[in-house]
């Protein structure tokens, strides 16, 4: 639809709540167009090759009325838009304009915020005949102290990307975030960016795939905090100690969704005998996770092979888990550097009830015989999605008979398989 097209639609729909023109050809006068919809919470105008960061100020602004619009807008996505030059500006004006904006997403959010921290605006540049930031931070200032606030805040719940070093800035200015992406390229300590944080329930940590962390820097996070967390994706950290990832997982009982990409050692380490005694070491979990829907692990093996009493420990460690989650329906686990024939085995034993509530199951460049998968299949569960991309055990006969299996039992069960 042309832009003159998408202007009518807009205006012809005055009582729109949620809109996606998501790679549309939406311009700066479909925005302005936008101010007709005082209703409208959610709006995704992502890669908009009409659209800049620039064009933002036309959707929260009338220059024509001087006056703001789109004042209930409580979620706007820009991601992949861009522009020439310092662009945070258009950002920060967005920030400041909506009154209600719990998200926005955008790769730059944070820098925006440190921008409005600092008053950095002296290179600021906004459209002619939009108010500065200077005069807008003003106002919301002076709007805030007036609805009996102590101090100036914004009323983001979540940021997409934040990087260690600005986290102190975007939590001192975003009180109220429940979820954070944090981008970790130091190793400066984590602990005292996240104590204390009562509002966080969903936390996403990156490490730089050149520089992993020792997953042991987070468990003083996870120790204070694994309590409230409803959701925890950690990527590139490094399993240095055996221990680790079930102390992890003790801190954390009301996870719904949890998601883990991990290395080896960072160093070639001899496969060390465990102390006497440790091989009988009991890894259960203390509590059942039953709120627990997703479960992602994956193992990244870099340079060294996991160590085989790190490989045992984490095995039982996933056994416990699945076993303890009686409500997970996706299950992915990727690039294992053990067999998981016996991991189902013990999760499957005909005493239980595990993965009763199952219904994505994904195995990417794991070992996993056909006779597993056939007692995956044998389960009395609402599966209908397999995937088995790069296992060495399922060969290309193997899947023609998995599909076999399931047109003969009626399955409703879609199989990916390469």
């Amino acid at each position: 639809m042309p832009p003159a097209a998408l202007v009518c639609l807009v205006e012809g729909l005055p009582r729109l709540v949620k809109l996606d023109l998501a790679h549309s050809q939406c311009d700066k006068g479909v925005l302005s167009a936008l101010a007709s919809c005082r209703q409208l919470q959610e709006l995704d105008i992502s890669w908009c090759d009409k659209l800049s960061l620039a064009s933002l100020p036309h959707l929260a602004y009338d220059c024509t009325q001087e006056s703001f619009t789109c004042q209930a807008l409580e979620k706007l996505d820009a991601y992949g838009l861009g522009g020439k030059g310092n662009q945070f500006s258009a950002l920060a004006f967005m920030l400041l304009a909506l009154s209600h904006l719990k998200h926005l997403g955008h790769k730059c959010v944070s820098k925006a915020v440190v921008m409005i921290h600092k008053r950095q605006f002296k290179n600021a540049r906004l459209p002619r005949g939009f108010p500065s930031l200077t005069e807008l931070t003003e106002l919301v200032i002076s709007t805030q102290m007036n609805e009996g606030r102590s101090t100036f805040a914004l009323p983001l719940l979540e940021i997409d990307k934040v990087d260690q070093s600005c986290l102190p800035v975007v939590r001192a200015m975003c009180p109220l975030l429940a979820s954070v992406k944090v981008q970790i390229k130091d190793n400066s300590a984590l602990a005292p960016n996240f104590f204390p944080w009562h509002s966080l329930t969903h936390l996403d940590l990156r490490c730089r795939k050149d520089s992993p962390r020792d997953l042991r820097d987070l468990l003083p996070v996870t120790a204070f905090l694994g309590a409230q967390l409803q959701s925890l994706a950690i990527h590139n950290f490094s399993f240095v100690e055996e221990f680790s990832f079930h102390a992890l997982l003790c801190h954390c009982p009301k996870l719904q969704d949890l998601k883990v990409s991990f290395f080896s050692p960072p160093k070639p380490r001899h496969d060390r005998q465990p102390d006497i005694g440790a091989t009988d070491l009991d890894f259960s979990l203390p509590f059942e996770f039953p709120q627990l829907s997703n479960f992602f692990l994956e193992y990244s093996k870099k340079q060294s092979p996991l160590p085989r009493y790190h490989a045992k420990v984490l095995r039982q460690c996933i056994v416990a888990l699945m076993i303890q989650s009686p409500c997970l329906k996706r299950l992915n686990l990727t690039r294992l550097p053990f067999s998981l024939d016996q991991v189902f085995k013990e999760v499957l034993k005909p005493s239980g009830a595990a993965l009763q509530q199952l219904c994505e199951l994904s195995l990417v460049q794991v070992m996993i015989s056909k006779d597993t998968i056939h007692l995956l299949l044998s389960l009395e569960n609402p599966l209908n999605f397999l995937v088995l991309k790069r296992c060495p055990g399922i060969n290309e006969k193997e899947y023609e008979e998995l599909q076999n299996i399931t047109f003969s039992k009626g399955l409703d069960l879609n199989i990916d398989w390469q």
